[in-house]
Protein backbone atom coordinates (compact mmCIF):
# COMPACT_ATOMS: atom_id res chain seq x y z
CA UNK A 1 0.00 0.00 0.00
CA UNK A 2 3.01 2.88 0.91
CA UNK A 3 5.00 1.55 -2.51
CA UNK A 4 1.40 2.38 -4.25
CA UNK A 5 0.93 5.59 -2.45
CA UNK A 6 4.74 6.75 -3.07
CA UNK A 7 3.70 5.95 -7.03
CA UNK A 8 1.03 7.94 -7.12
CA UNK A 9 3.01 10.59 -5.62
CA UNK A 10 5.78 10.28 -7.66
CA UNK A 11 3.65 10.37 -10.52
CA UNK A 12 1.49 13.64 -9.46
CA UNK A 13 5.14 15.26 -8.90
CA UNK A 14 6.31 14.12 -12.58
CA UNK A 15 3.19 15.02 -14.16
CA UNK A 16 3.52 18.91 -12.08
CA UNK A 17 7.33 19.00 -13.17
CA UNK A 18 6.27 18.03 -16.89
CA UNK A 19 3.87 21.00 -16.65
CA UNK A 20 5.94 23.87 -15.36
CA UNK A 21 8.71 22.96 -17.70
CA UNK A 22 6.05 22.84 -20.61
CA UNK A 23 4.69 26.17 -19.64
CA UNK A 24 8.41 27.81 -19.29
CA UNK A 25 8.80 26.41 -22.91
CA UNK A 26 6.11 28.28 -23.83
CA UNK A 27 6.82 31.63 -21.97
CA UNK A 28 10.53 31.37 -23.58
CA UNK A 29 8.86 30.95 -26.81
CA UNK A 30 6.31 34.27 -26.67
CA UNK A 31 5.56 36.75 -29.16
CA UNK A 32 4.24 40.15 -27.94
CA UNK A 33 1.29 41.54 -29.37
CA UNK A 34 0.50 45.45 -29.25
CA UNK A 35 -2.78 47.28 -29.98
CA UNK A 36 -5.13 49.67 -29.22
CA UNK A 37 -8.83 48.39 -27.04
CA UNK A 38 -11.49 49.99 -29.15
CA UNK A 39 -15.14 49.72 -28.56
CA UNK A 40 -16.81 49.97 -32.03
CA UNK A 41 -19.29 53.03 -31.31
CA UNK A 42 -16.51 55.67 -32.69
CA UNK A 43 -18.23 58.86 -32.98
CA UNK A 44 -15.90 61.53 -34.28
CA UNK A 45 -12.80 61.69 -31.80
CA UNK A 46 -10.69 58.96 -30.39
CA UNK A 47 -11.68 59.97 -26.86
CA UNK A 48 -14.99 58.40 -27.61
CA UNK A 49 -13.25 55.83 -29.38
CA UNK A 50 -10.54 54.03 -27.03
CA UNK A 51 -11.15 51.79 -24.00
CA UNK A 52 -8.42 53.29 -21.84
CA UNK A 53 -7.48 53.19 -18.13
CA UNK A 54 -10.16 54.74 -16.48
CA UNK A 55 -12.71 52.41 -17.93
CA UNK A 56 -10.84 49.13 -17.80
CA UNK A 57 -9.21 46.95 -15.09
CA UNK A 58 -7.13 44.45 -17.28
CA UNK A 59 -7.15 42.82 -20.35
CA UNK A 60 -6.19 38.70 -20.29
CA UNK A 61 -4.57 36.86 -23.28
CA UNK A 62 -5.95 33.81 -23.55
CA UNK A 63 -4.62 31.11 -26.18
CA UNK A 64 -7.29 28.83 -28.03
CA UNK A 65 -7.48 25.87 -29.95
CA UNK A 66 -6.34 25.98 -33.63
CA UNK A 67 -10.31 26.10 -34.08
CA UNK A 68 -11.23 28.63 -31.89
CA UNK A 69 -13.93 26.72 -31.11
CA UNK A 70 -12.33 23.66 -28.70
CA UNK A 71 -11.16 25.75 -25.64
CA UNK A 72 -7.92 26.48 -24.07
CA UNK A 73 -4.60 24.84 -25.12
CA UNK A 74 -3.68 22.58 -22.28
CA UNK A 75 -0.19 23.99 -21.23
CA UNK A 76 -0.49 27.41 -22.81
CA UNK A 77 -0.20 30.23 -20.47
CA UNK A 78 -2.70 33.35 -20.12
CA UNK A 79 -0.74 37.17 -20.30
CA UNK A 80 -2.18 40.08 -18.74
CA UNK A 81 -2.22 43.53 -19.15
CA UNK A 82 -3.63 47.22 -18.08
CA UNK A 83 -5.00 49.89 -20.83
CA UNK A 84 -3.01 53.12 -21.10
CA UNK A 85 -4.71 56.46 -21.43
CA UNK A 86 -5.05 55.99 -24.97
CA UNK A 87 -5.88 52.45 -24.81
CA UNK A 88 -3.02 51.06 -25.60
CA UNK A 89 -2.07 47.48 -24.32
CA UNK A 90 0.68 44.64 -24.13
CA UNK A 91 0.18 40.96 -24.19
CA UNK A 92 2.67 37.93 -24.29
CA UNK A 93 0.66 35.04 -26.26
CA UNK A 94 1.88 31.38 -27.71
CA UNK A 95 2.90 31.57 -31.20
CA UNK A 96 0.50 29.84 -34.06
CA UNK A 97 -2.67 29.78 -31.91
CA UNK A 98 -5.67 32.28 -32.11
CA UNK A 99 -6.15 34.41 -29.08
CA UNK A 100 -9.19 35.52 -27.20
CA UNK A 101 -8.63 38.66 -25.69
CA UNK A 102 -11.04 39.47 -22.44
CA UNK A 103 -11.02 42.79 -21.32
CA UNK A 104 -12.54 43.42 -17.87
CA UNK A 105 -14.11 46.76 -17.46
CA UNK A 106 -14.59 48.88 -14.18
CA UNK A 107 -17.98 48.45 -13.92
CA UNK A 108 -16.91 44.46 -14.27
CA UNK A 109 -18.61 43.96 -17.51
CA UNK A 110 -16.59 41.55 -19.48
CA UNK A 111 -16.11 42.52 -23.02
CA UNK A 112 -14.18 40.32 -25.63
CA UNK A 113 -12.36 40.54 -28.92
CA UNK A 114 -10.70 37.38 -31.03
CA UNK A 115 -6.89 37.61 -32.66
CA UNK A 116 -6.31 35.44 -35.42
CA UNK A 117 -2.97 33.19 -34.98
CA UNK A 118 0.32 35.01 -34.96
CA UNK A 119 4.36 33.31 -35.82
CA UNK A 120 5.63 36.68 -34.99
CA UNK A 121 5.83 39.69 -32.47
CA UNK A 122 2.91 42.34 -34.74
CA UNK A 123 1.06 45.10 -33.99
CA UNK A 124 -2.50 44.76 -33.84
CA UNK A 125 -3.75 48.10 -34.32
CA UNK A 126 -7.50 49.19 -33.34
CA UNK A 127 -8.72 45.88 -31.57
CA UNK A 128 -12.30 45.91 -31.35
CA UNK A 129 -13.97 44.42 -27.43
CA UNK A 130 -17.53 44.32 -27.66
CA UNK A 131 -20.04 42.45 -25.26
CA UNK A 132 -20.16 38.85 -26.38
CA UNK A 133 -23.76 38.74 -25.25
CA UNK A 134 -24.69 40.97 -27.81
CA UNK A 135 -23.92 41.32 -32.02
CA UNK A 136 -23.13 45.00 -33.50
CA UNK A 137 -24.28 45.84 -37.00
CA UNK A 138 -21.39 49.04 -37.46
CA UNK A 139 -20.88 51.12 -40.74
CA UNK A 140 -18.24 54.12 -40.83
CA UNK A 141 -17.15 56.64 -43.32
CA UNK A 142 -14.36 58.73 -43.61
CA UNK A 143 -15.97 62.05 -45.61
CA UNK A 144 -18.85 64.35 -44.29
CA UNK A 145 -22.10 63.03 -44.85
CA UNK A 146 -25.27 62.20 -43.31
CA UNK A 147 -25.56 58.20 -43.95
CA UNK A 148 -27.80 56.67 -41.40
CA UNK A 149 -27.54 52.99 -41.07
CA UNK A 150 -31.09 50.56 -40.44
CA UNK A 151 -31.30 47.45 -39.04
CA UNK A 152 -34.64 45.58 -39.69
CA UNK A 153 -36.45 42.57 -38.37
CA UNK A 154 -38.22 41.16 -41.55
CA UNK A 155 -40.53 39.09 -39.53
CA UNK A 156 -41.80 41.74 -37.46
CA UNK A 157 -41.86 44.70 -39.86
CA UNK A 158 -39.86 46.33 -36.71
CA UNK A 159 -36.73 48.71 -37.61
CA UNK A 160 -34.06 50.28 -35.87
CA UNK A 161 -31.98 53.87 -36.42
CA UNK A 162 -32.65 57.40 -35.91
CA UNK A 163 -36.29 56.89 -36.30
CA UNK A 164 -36.91 53.08 -35.38
CA UNK A 165 -40.12 51.54 -34.54
CA UNK A 166 -38.42 48.88 -32.55
CA UNK A 167 -38.25 48.29 -28.80
CA UNK A 168 -34.99 48.87 -27.36
CA UNK A 169 -34.85 45.66 -25.97
CA UNK A 170 -34.21 43.68 -28.86
CA UNK A 171 -32.08 46.33 -30.42
CA UNK A 172 -30.98 49.86 -30.25
CA UNK A 173 -28.79 52.58 -32.12
CA UNK A 174 -25.76 54.54 -30.62
CA UNK A 175 -26.46 57.36 -31.36
CA UNK A 176 -26.98 59.58 -35.10
CA UNK A 177 -24.31 61.01 -36.93
CA UNK A 178 -25.57 63.69 -38.71
CA UNK A 179 -22.68 66.01 -40.22
CA UNK A 180 -19.45 63.97 -39.38
CA UNK A 181 -17.49 61.79 -40.39
CA UNK A 182 -17.61 58.11 -38.01
CA UNK A 183 -19.20 55.48 -37.27
CA UNK A 184 -22.90 54.37 -36.80
CA UNK A 185 -23.65 51.38 -34.71
CA UNK A 186 -26.99 49.09 -34.11
CA UNK A 187 -26.50 46.75 -31.24
CA UNK A 188 -28.67 43.45 -31.44
CA UNK A 189 -29.40 42.95 -27.42
CA UNK A 190 -32.14 40.09 -28.13
CA UNK A 191 -31.96 37.97 -31.17
CA UNK A 192 -35.13 37.19 -32.23
CA UNK A 193 -34.29 34.65 -34.50
CA UNK A 194 -35.51 36.20 -37.24
CA UNK A 195 -33.58 37.19 -40.25
CA UNK A 196 -32.40 40.97 -39.76
CA UNK A 197 -31.23 42.83 -42.85
CA UNK A 198 -29.00 45.44 -42.16
CA UNK A 199 -29.01 48.08 -44.81
CA UNK A 200 -28.03 52.54 -45.07
CA UNK A 201 -29.73 55.17 -46.38
CA UNK A 202 -28.36 58.64 -46.94
CA UNK A 203 -30.46 61.38 -45.60
CA UNK A 204 -32.81 63.00 -47.51
CA UNK A 205 -30.82 62.27 -50.51
CA UNK A 206 -27.81 63.92 -49.63
CA UNK A 207 -23.98 63.18 -50.69
CA UNK A 208 -23.38 60.08 -53.21
CA UNK A 209 -22.42 56.45 -52.26
CA UNK A 210 -19.79 56.22 -55.04
CA UNK A 211 -18.12 59.45 -53.65
CA UNK A 212 -18.18 59.08 -49.73
CA UNK A 213 -15.47 56.95 -48.43
CA UNK A 214 -17.39 53.95 -46.63
CA UNK A 215 -14.72 51.45 -46.10
CA UNK A 216 -16.93 48.48 -45.01
CA UNK A 217 -20.21 47.51 -43.26
CA UNK A 218 -19.22 45.11 -40.12
CA UNK A 219 -20.79 42.46 -38.14
CA UNK A 220 -18.93 42.30 -34.86
CA UNK A 221 -19.15 39.71 -31.93
CA UNK A 222 -17.30 38.46 -29.04
CA UNK A 223 -15.87 35.59 -31.42
CA UNK A 224 -14.49 38.21 -33.97
CA UNK A 225 -15.71 40.68 -37.06
CA UNK A 226 -16.90 39.79 -40.41
CA UNK A 227 -16.28 42.18 -42.88
CA UNK A 228 -18.75 41.63 -45.13
CA UNK A 229 -18.28 44.10 -48.01
CA UNK A 230 -15.41 46.24 -49.50
CA UNK A 231 -17.14 49.60 -49.99
CA UNK A 232 -20.79 51.04 -51.22
CA UNK A 233 -18.64 52.77 -54.42
CA UNK A 234 -18.13 48.98 -56.16
CA UNK A 235 -21.75 47.74 -55.79
CA UNK A 236 -22.98 49.21 -59.19
CA UNK A 237 -25.13 52.07 -57.02
CA UNK A 238 -25.99 54.53 -59.40
CA UNK A 239 -26.03 58.61 -58.62
CA UNK A 240 -29.82 58.58 -57.82
CA UNK A 241 -29.86 55.52 -55.76
CA UNK A 242 -30.76 56.06 -51.97
CA UNK A 243 -30.41 52.46 -50.36
CA UNK A 244 -27.62 50.52 -50.21
CA UNK A 245 -28.09 46.93 -48.28
CA UNK A 246 -24.90 45.53 -47.03
CA UNK A 247 -26.08 42.00 -45.22
CA UNK A 248 -28.76 39.91 -44.26
CA UNK A 249 -27.96 37.93 -40.74
CA UNK A 250 -30.10 35.33 -39.20
CA UNK A 251 -28.95 32.77 -36.57
CA UNK A 252 -24.97 33.36 -36.63
CA UNK A 253 -25.37 33.25 -40.39
CA UNK A 254 -24.31 36.58 -42.75
CA UNK A 255 -25.60 36.68 -46.43
CA UNK A 256 -24.19 39.09 -48.68
CA UNK A 257 -26.68 41.17 -50.07
CA UNK A 258 -24.82 44.45 -51.59
CA UNK A 259 -27.28 45.98 -53.54
CA UNK A 260 -29.10 49.10 -53.93
CA UNK A 261 -32.30 50.92 -54.62
CA UNK A 262 -33.59 54.51 -55.23
CA UNK A 263 -36.86 54.21 -53.78
CA UNK A 264 -37.26 57.72 -51.85
CA UNK A 265 -40.53 56.62 -50.31
CA UNK A 266 -39.49 56.62 -46.88
CA UNK A 267 -36.99 57.44 -44.40
CA UNK A 268 -37.60 54.50 -42.32
CA UNK A 269 -38.64 50.72 -44.20
CA UNK A 270 -35.34 49.14 -46.14
CA UNK A 271 -37.18 49.22 -49.90
CA UNK A 272 -38.70 44.78 -49.77
CA UNK A 273 -36.56 44.79 -53.25
CA UNK A 274 -32.94 44.67 -51.55
CA UNK A 275 -34.10 42.39 -48.32
CA UNK A 276 -33.15 39.38 -49.95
Amino acid sequence: MKQQKSKIIQGALAMTIIAIFANCINQGAAITLTGRAVNPRKQVSSADYALTETTVERIEAIPQAASGNEGVQTGFFTSTSKADSAGNFKVMVSPGSRTLLVATLKDKQVWQAMIDAKDADAALGDVVFVDPKTTVFNLCWSANGDHDVRLLNTSSGSHWGFSGTGSTAEATLDFDVQTASGCENITLLQNSGAKYVFAVARFSNTIDFRTVSVPQARLITGNGITTVTASASSTGCGAADRWWAAFSYQNGVVTVLNKCSNDTSSDSAIPASIQN
